[in-house]
C-alpha cells in the first residue's frame, strides 16, 4: 500500500485557507474511500502479474539442507527444490543477501496452480522451511490532481527555491537551523546512499537529477554486468517489478518520497528535501510494489552497502517473508524507516490486522506517524504506543512530482516517513563515524515532546533536526 492520501492539491493559486480545506476535503475523500480499497488486498489474494505468480521460500536454518546448491546428497532441500519438476516452477531466483528462493510458476493458463505448487511445497518439504508464501500485492495508490510549473527565483535568501515559503515542513523540523550548523561543521560531507523503494522515482525530474546516485562501477548501456552485482546497467537503480534498469515513476508516489528526502537546495528552482542542503546524500530508486519486489529491493540494499530506506508502504496482514527479512536487515545494521498507516487507529491494537513493517519491533524499524501545520496529529495517522516511534509532517507535503518538472501536495503518513530517512541521511553525511543504527537512535533521543502525542507514540514526540 502506498500510504499516501486523496488528490494533490494546485498550487501556488490557492491561499492558505482554501489549501487547508482542499487538503481536508482530500482527505475526507480518501477515508470514505478506504473500504473499497481495503477491500483488494483483504483477504489475501493470488496475484498472476504477466501470466507469472512468485512463491518466496526460505529454508530453515538449522535444516541439514541449508548447505548451498550441492549439498549432501538426501539432505539438500534447496537442490532437491530446483530439480523437481513435479512442482510446476518454470525458473528459480536466489537472494543471495536474504537466502531467500523465489520460485516462478505459470499461471496464465490456471489460476490454481500457484495454489497447487505451493501446497506441494509445502507438502513435501514443509518441515525443513521457515516458510513458503505466495507473492502479494500493496494496495494500488490514489490519484493525483493537477499541479503548476513555478517560476524560477531571484536567489535572495537561502535556500533560494521558488517554493520555500509553501514548505511549512521544513520550517517546523527547523532544518535551515540545521543547515546552517551542518554547514558551518563540515564542508565536506560524504556520499550516503538512501533507498527510496517505492513506485519507482523520475529522475531527470530538475530538482532530484543531481540527487540521484550513480554506480561508479557500471558503463551506462553497454548491457554488461560491469560490477558483477547481478543487475546489467544498474547505473541509477533498479526496477524490481518489471526486472529492468529502467528508472522511471508511473505512479508519482515515489518520486514525492524521494523528493522530501533530497530534493536539491539553492538552485532557485522549486522545493528542497531534507538533505538537499549540506550533506551528499544520494537517493537509489528501487521500484517495489509485491513482496518478492520488496524483498529482492531489500536484497540488492545489503549487496550494494546501503545502510537507510524509505518505505512509505504497508501489508494490513501478517508477511513471514517481509518480517524475516527485516531480522536480516536489523542483523545487518540497515535502518527501515516505514510509514505508521492511514486509517486513524491504533496499530497495537489486537482486535485489529497487523500492520507490516510498522508493527515489526526490531530495533532497526523506525515507524513514522503523521503531524500538521496546527501541530497536531493528523486525523489519518495511525499511532501505536509500542510500534510507532516518532512523529514528523505528513499533512499537506509540497514535493516533487513525475510529470515533468512540476510538484504538488499530498497528504499521508507516506510523506511523514521521508522526512525522517532524509533526517538519518543528512547525519550520516556530516559525521563520519556515525552508524545508520546509532543516527535511529538520534533521531528518536531528540524528539520533541508534545502533548498531544503523550501515550500514542513511543517517544511522545515529533522530529527536531536542529536538535540532533
Amino acid at each position: 500500500k502506498c500510504l499516501c492520501l486523496g488528490a494533490a492539491v494546485a498550487f501556488p493559486a490557492l491561499g492558505a485557507a482554501a489549501m487547508e480545506a482542499a487538503v481536508a476535503n482530500s482527505e475526507s475523500r480518501s477515508m470514505e474511500d478506504e473500504a473499497a480499497f481495503e477491500a483488494l488486498v483483504s483477504p489475501k489474494k493470488k496475484v498472476c502479474n504477466g501470466g507469472i505468480t512468485k512463491i518466496l521460500i526460505q529454508i530453515k536454518p538449522d535444516s541439514s539442507a541449508d548447505r548451498g546448491y550441492g549439498g549432501v546428497a538426501g539432505g539438500a532441500v534447496r537442490h532437491q527444490l530446483r530439480a523437481d519438476k513435479e512442482l510446476g516452477v518454470i525458473s528459480w531466483q536466489h537472494l543471495s543477501k536474504l537466502n531467500i528462493d523465489i520460485a516462478e510458476v505459470n499461471c496464465e493458463e490456471s489460476e490454481d496452480a500457484t495454489e497447487t505448487t505451493l501446497k506441494a511445497i509445502k507438502e513435501k518439504y514443509g518441515d525443513s522451511l521457515k516458510f513458503a508464501e505466495l507473492d502479494q500485492v500493496h494496495e494500488p495508490p490514489r490519484p493525483k490532481g493537477e499541479v503548476v510549473i513555478p517560476e524560477k527565483r531571484a536567489g535572495d535568501t537561502i535556500p533560494d527555491d521558488a517554493l520555500w515559503s509553501q514548505m511549512w515542513d521544513q520550517r517546523y523540523l527547523n532544518l535551515p537551523d540545521a543547515w546552517e550548523k551542518l554547514a558551518a561543521f563540515n564542508s565536506n560531507p560524504r556520499e550516503v546512499l538512501v533507498a527510496v523503494i517505492d513506485t519507482g522515482v523520475s529522475i531527470n525530474h530538475p530538482d532530484l537529477v543531481n540527487k540521484i546516485w550513480t554506480n561508479p562501477g557500471e558503463i551506462p548501456g553497454n548491457g554488461v554486468d560491469d560490477d558483477g552485482n547481478g543487475f546489467p546497467d544498474d547505473v541509477r537503480g533498479w526496477d524490481f517489478l518489471t526486472d529492468t534498469s529502467a528508472v522511471t515513476d508511473p505512479v508519482g508516489h515515489g518520486t514525492h518520497c524521494a523528493g522530501t528526502v533530497a530534493a536539491e537546495g539553492n538552485n532557485g528552482i522549486g522545493m528542497v528535501g531534507v538533505a538537499g542542503l549540506s550533506s551528499n546524500v544520494k537517493i537509489v530508486p528501487l521500484r517495489g510494489g509485491m513482496t518478492s519486489a520488496d524483498v529482492a529491493a531489500f536484497n540488492y540494499c545489503l549487496l550494494m552497502g546501503i545502510t537507510v530506506s524509505s518505505n512509505s508502504w504497508e501489508y494490513n496482514f501478517s508477511v513471514p517473508v517481509v518480517e524475516a527479512v527485516l531480522e536480516t536487515l536489523n542483523a545487518a545494521g540497515h535502518v527501515v524507516v516505514t510509514a505508521a498507516g492511514n486509517k486513524g487507529r491504533n496499530v497495537d491494537d489486537p482486535q485489529f490486522s497487523r500492520v507490516i513493517p510498522c508493527n515489526k519491533e526490531t530495533p532497526n524499524v523506525i515507524c513514522v506517524a503523521s503531524v500538521t501545520e496546527q501541530d497536531t496529529l493528523s486525523t489519518f495517522s495511525n499511532w501505536g504506543p509500542t510500534s510507532v516511534d516518532i512523529a514528523a509532517p505528513g499533512s499537506d507535503i509540497l514535493s516533487t512530482n513525475n510529470d515533468g518538472s512540476t510538484y504538488r501536495f499530498d497528504s499521508g503518513t507516506s510523506m511523514a516517513a521521508p522526512h525522517v530517512a532524509g533526517a538519518i541521511g543528512l547525519l550520516l553525511s556530516n559525521f563520519n563515524s556515525l552508524t545508520a543504527m546509532e543516527a535511529r537512535q538520534l533521531v528518536l533521543d531528540t524528539a520533541v515532546p508534545k502533548a498531544y502525542l503523550q501515550g500514542l507514540i513511543t517517544t511522545g514526540g515529533v522530529m527536531d533536526v536542529s536538535a540532533m
